[in-house]
């Protein structure tokens, strides 16, 4: 379970940018003090995109390119994000693997009540994408904190707000869930 006195509640995400930004936020959390935004550093180190030192333009500018490549990959995001972690030499992500892996779930629904399991008994959140009623997608953060024993989802395009719930199924509500990936601290 997780205490969200840890939890970093600030971060707001630029357009775009949510898959990323929810990783960010769980690394920030199990690390207890990387920057969310270290997460674009880190990526645009990674696949050599420019950002002239601004974080800022390190997020605009790995939204521009994750958005293609998981589409010319035909893959999913979390795909992506999940291989970066479990590859890349970049110091952000290879501090990250000390510290906690990934476990990719195509059909997040299917698999609802082993997730609830997993996020009930580990420190662990669920790295989640759905369908936006008014078209495309986004990713938000789910867990389960330990001092009310409720689930909550962490939307990064949501600053300042947690909302949580005893039921995943009402925390979850009328979204359309997609992949995700579990994210187990070691």
């Amino acid at each position: 379970m997780i205490d969200l006195a840890l939890l970093d509640v600030v971060f707001g995400q630029q357009p775009t940018s949510c898959v990323l930004s929810s990783y960010g936020i769980i690394a920030n959390y199990f690390s207890q003090g990387t920057a969310v935004d270290e997460a674009f550093v880190a990526y645009c180190d990674h696949y050599g995109i420019g950002y002239n030192n601004n974080r800022i333009v390190a997020e605009n500018n790995y939204a521009d390119y994750f958005n293609n490549d998981w589409q010319v990959q035909n893959c999913k995001g979390g795909e992506l994000i999940l291989a970066l972690h479990r590859t890349s030499m970049r110091n952000y992500f290879m501090v990250n693997r000390g510290l906690f892996y990934g476990e990719f779930i195509l059909d997040v629904t299917a698999q609802l009540p082993y997730i609830a399991a997993q996020l009930h008994n580990h420190s662990a959140f669920l790295s989640v994408g759905f369908n936006n009623p008014g078209g495309g997608f986004h990713n938000i953060v789910i867990g389960k904190e330990q001092a009310q024993n409720s689930f909550f989802i962490r939307d990064p395009a949501a600053p300042n707000g947690v909302n949580g719930t005893q039921n995943i199924n009402q925390l979850i509500g009328q979204r359309i869930l997609r992949d995700g990936t579990l994210f187990i601290g070691i």
